[in-house]
């Protein structure tokens, strides 16, 4: 439990990008922080929170623009965790009988591309703002 004698604790709410924030880890990290200290945004594609932002990190070209248009409207982070598992392609169709290498490819590129784009727009901002960079990125492969 966080106190006032935490050295995060501050006046006014820290503002926290949770990407992924409605998946299994998401969910559970939100109900963590959800609290009077934290301002949860949950950046996903599946509505889950009480703040919840219809974000495909999927889709890495448009990730930098969507990314400008919500810091516009919530402020730069003072938190980003990002847990977010995105998927390329056809990944979502197949079971692992039949992936095949080429799509596996695909896949990884698309999950590490999406963490370090998100990464590096969100540090950037944050320095910018002179806050301290906390970015948390919990990276989850599944290999059969």
């Amino acid at each position: 439990m966080l106190s006032k004698n935490n050295k995060y604790f501050m006046k006014r709410k820290k503002i926290v990008f949770l990407v992924g924030g409605s998946g299994l880890i998401g969910k559970e990290v939100e109900k963590i922080l959800d609290t009077k200290f934290y301002k949860v945004i949950n950046l996903d594609i599946k509505k889950s929170g009480r703040k919840h932002i219809y974000f495909d990190c999927s889709k890495t070209d448009t990730i930098e623009h969507n990314l400008n248009l919500i810091t516009r409207k919530y402020q730069v982070p003072d938190v980003l965790i990002n847990c977010s598992y995105p998927i390329a392609g056809d990944w979502i169709k197949n079971d692992f009988n039949n992936i095949n290498q080429k799509l596996m490819k695909e896949n990884l590129e698309c999950h590490l591309l999406s963490y370090s784009i998100i990464s590096n727009f969100v540090a950037k901002k944050m320095r910018k703002k002179k806050r301290k960079v906390r970015l948390f990125c919990l990276v989850l492969f599944m290999v059969f």
